[in-house]
């Protein structure tokens, strides 16, 4: 799979760069925007939600509703399809640019991916428990099995 969402990446450059002299900057960009949201609602028709959400609205609680999202955003809304989308919607500020702001654009989302994962990894900050928020999540169980050993 890796291969083929650098494909997908790639052919997405080289179509932007074909698309906006031939359609326009503002058709273009708002073509790919709406791609990108489709991609990510195809990928939840396909794939659906984390499960059901209540059996009845006079069951719905503010728990159950951030349980609900915060479950999606972490796990379930993750399939092929919504990782291409969202991608596309990422980069696409720089995707038809110049080289040197492709690269400048690839070391910024590096750098805002390096840092958050390394205030996870300080051995003084349990940084991963403000997402592992309910004892059913499995992050939260491997939290706990981490403390006991």
């Amino acid at each position: 799979m890796p291969g083929f969402l650098f494909a997908a990446g790639f052919s997405y450059r080289l179509t932007m760069l074909r698309r906006i002299p031939r359609d326009g900057a503002f058709k273009a960009y708002s073509h790919a925007i709406w791609r990108g949201l489709g991609l990510v609602a195809v990928s939840l028709a396909m794939y659906g939600f984390n499960g059901s959400f209540v059996e009845s609205w006079s069951e719905v609680n503010p728990t159950q509703v951030w349980d609900f999202w915060a479950g999606m955003i972490k796990a379930n809304l993750w399939e092929t399809l919504a990782v291409i989308g969202v991608s596309q919607l990422v980069v696409l500020p720089f995707v038809a640019k110049r080289t040197r702001v492709v690269a400048l654009g690839m070391l910024g989302l590096l750098i805002a991916h390096i840092l958050p994962s390394l205030a996870a990894a300080s051995p003084t900050h349990h940084s991963l428990e403000w997402f592992a928020l309910q004892n059913q999540w499995p992050t939260n169980k491997l939290l706990r099995r981490c403390r006991n050993n």
